[in-house]
């Protein structure tokens, strides 16, 4: 297998692209470490804390699981977002705005920094929008974990 570009990069372009990808509406692909079969997943920064030390991330997905989300309230929570348009996406998707996902900056920056290619796209300002104004009104997430991240 032929290694990536990014890996003959120097330190300080990786370091450097790094930074500037730390941001909202980048989009990452990267291997989860679900039990009992890793998988790649995708997912979208949405926001930062208010104290910027954590990055609030929503997943993709290919479908909604309907054995865990059998509520259809729950299921109005998962944004479909159509491939068209989106290069990030390579089928049809749904965003579950259902839950807040936390990774913390320094996390992202030294995955952003070791592996700059899981960095796969990023998301329009309209779908930005969308995104936030679903997860304000998602009566599944706390009011704590909405003022942390800025969205009530």
């Amino acid at each position: 297998m032929i290694p990536p570009l990014s890996d003959f990069f120097p330190e300080s372009t990786r370091e450097s692209f790094s930074k500037r990808n730390q941001k909202e509406g980048v989009v990452i692909r990267l291997e989860s470490s679900f039990k009992p079969k890793p998988k790649i997943k995708r997912f979208i920064v949405f926001v930062f804390s208010n104290d910027g030390a954590f990055a609030g991330i929503v997943y993709i997905n290919s479908n909604i699981n309907p054995n865990i989300f059998k509520d259809t309230r729950i299921i109005k929570l998962h944004l479909e977002f159509k491939s068209k348009g989106r290069d990030y996406l390579d089928t049809d998707s749904f965003v579950d705005c259902s839950q807040i996902n936390y990774w913390s900056k320094k996390d992202l920056y030294k995955e952003l920094k070791k592996n700059p290619s899981i960095q796969i796209g990023e998301i329009s300002s309209n779908d930005h929008s969308l995104i936030v104004s679903t997860l304000k009104i998602a009566f599944t997430i706390s009011k704590k974990d909405k003022i942390m991240f800025g969205i009530i």
